[in-house]
This record gives C-alpha cells, sequence and structure tokens, in this order.
C-alpha cells in the first residue's frame, strides 16, 4: 500500500479543481485564438498551445492515479517515527529537521523526505535516542533526537 498524508492530499485536490476546472478553460481560449490564425501545420502559437495541453492532461491523470491508487495515513502518535512526522535527527553532528511525508510528497528543499527513501525507510518506527545505521553510497550513521 501506498501512503499520502492528509496535507498531500489536500493539495493534490487542489491542483486538480485548478488543473480542471481552471487550466482546461485557458487552455480552450487560448487553442481558439491559435486555431484563428489561420494553417495549422505552421502556427507555433496552436503547437504550443497543444504542448501545454498535453502537459496538463498527463498531470492531470497523474494526480487521478495518485489519488486513487493511495491512502490517507493516520498517525498513531505512539512515540516513533511515522508518516506525518516531524523528526530532529543528528547527522555529522549537525542538527537536521525533516518532515517524513508521503509517496510524491518528498520535496528536499523544504525538507520533506519520503517515507520510501533511504533514510524514511531508515528510522520509520524508530524512537528518541535511536541510532541507526544508514546505507546508501556510504554507511553513515543517524540519531533520532526529537520527533514531534
Amino acid at each position: 500500500m501506498k501512503y499520502l498524508t492528509s496535507n498531500g492530499q489536500k493539495k493534490l485536490m487542489e491542483e486538480l479543481a485548478y488543473l480542471t476546472k481552471e487550466k482546461r478553460v485557458d487552455i480552450a481560449r487560448e487553442l481558439k485564438i491559435a486555431t484563428d490564425y489561420g494553417d495549422l501545420r505552421e502556427n507555433s502559437e496552436y503547437d504550443a498551445v497543444c504542448e501545454e495541453f498535453q502537459i496538463v492532461e498527463n498531470r492531470i491523470y497523474e494526480i487521478e492515479h495518485i489519488l486513487s491508487d493511495c491512502s490517507i495515513y493516520s498517525m498513531k502518535n505512539d512515540g516513533t517515527v511515522e508518516i506525518g512526522s516531524k523528526v530532529s535527527l543528528l547527522i555529522d553532528n549537525e542538527i537536521e529537521i525533516y518532515e517524513i511525508v508521503g509517496i510524491n510528497e518528498s520535496d528536499i528543499f523544504n525538507n520533506k523526505i519520503s517515507y520510501e527513501s533511504i533514510i524514511g525507510k531508515s528510522i520509520l518506527g524508530k524512537r528518541v535516542n535511536d541510532i541507526i545505521d544508514v546505507d546508501e553510497v556510504n554507511l553513515y550513521n543517524v540519531k533520532i533526537v526529537e520527533i514531534n
């Protein structure tokens, strides 16, 4: 089973609503304007709108697939690292804070890592003060300092 956080589900549903209710309408309008230019074989505006349409439709399909294929994870709050936890980790003598998120929610620039990532898999179910060996390219230790 694949999981999403409730926040991840909400964001995907908002994106899906925007794409289906607003973006599709905008593209239809742009397509009408582009076809008014005439010959479609040499119409760069038409080609650009068609490409944008395909990108939007692919993303709609992807979101619908994710939403239908994933369950929302319900946190147990039992003192262990789980999907939805914010975790302070001691890595190489520095504290790093990560949120453990569901599939397709990871965003390393915002310190959100998937439960399916190497670190995510390694720390799921662990408790404060546990020291975990993480085997990525090189083996290193991670100590769980805090779980929120």
